[in-house]
């Protein structure tokens, strides 16, 4: 049962969500942000938030967004985030959001794995035919 109340945290340097956040539609109520833990990406093991999406270099993609995408100027988003008041940035135009969920990668040859933190590839198994995969011990 939802609640009828909006809560928001105040916009601040405290903020659990940093500075900004960028919202787009999904089923899972995921979205991308900033944060007040820089801290948190030096770590090997960065699974810290609730399933969202922490960004390390927010600017970096808020500019990106600003130049293509928006009416307002970098330096006019940027007074945005300097408020401290919540505002807001819009596009002008839809931009397509795919994530991506992967526990392993190659690189020279040689396959490398993550910790599968939310427990999909045991969801994923079970559409492989095992058939198909082969594996040769070295």
């Amino acid at each position: 049962k939802s609640l009828p109340y909006k809560i928001i945290e105040q916009a601040s340097s405290r903020n659990a969500l940093g500075r900004g956040k960028c919202m787009f539609p999904n089923r899972l109520s995921v979205y991308m942000h900033d944060t007040n833990n820089k801290k948190l990406f030096s770590r090997d093991y960065r699974a810290y938030s609730h399933g969202c999406i922490r960004l390390e270099k927010p600017l970096k993609l808020l500019g990106h967004v600003s130049s293509f995408y928006t009416k307002q100027s970098f330096d006019q988003v940027g007074t945005i985030l300097k408020n401290k008041k919540t505002g807001y940035v819009n596009l002008q135009q839809k931009i397509p959001v795919h994530i991506v969920y992967l526990t392993a990668y190659v690189e020279n040859g040689v396959v490398n794995f993550f910790n599968d933190v939310y427990g999909f590839d045991k969801m994923q198994k079970l559409n492989i035919p095992t058939t198909m995969v082969e594996t040769k011990k070295n």
